[in-house]
């Protein structure tokens, strides 16, 4: 996936929890699943798993799976209760330049 798509993936994710903003901030905020971060963290896995075949045993994609999907879950996270303060396009910059750089090569050897 060329940065161009992976960009393309986040806006989507953004658009996606936008239009359901109530429920994300409801479930993070109010404390109704106290885990909510880490169910966001599993959906993502899930995902990505699907789109890469099954690697789950694969050290090296799983650690940089669990690295990638951590960061993008606490970014969401930081989104959605403090969407004020921050622009939705300059989140998918910084993640597409953190992430592409570092999963190009971790799935090149894959």
């Amino acid at each position: 996936m060329d940065k161009d798509k992976f960009a393309t993936m986040l806006k989507t994710i953004f658009d996606d929890i936008e239009a359901n903003m109530i429920f994300f901030k409801t479930m993070l905020t109010q404390n109704i699943y106290p885990n909510f971060s880490v169910y966001l963290k599993e959906a993502f896995k899930m995902i990505i798993f699907s789109g890469i075949g099954d690697h789950r045993h694969n050290e090296k994609i799983k650690i940089g799976i669990e690295y990638m999907i951590s960061g993008l879950v606490g970014v969401i996270c930081l989104w959605i209760v403090e969407r004020e303060n921050y622009r939705v396009d300059n989140f998918i910059e910084q993640l597409s330049e953190i992430h592409y750089s570092n999963m190009v090569d971790l799935l090149k050897d894959t």
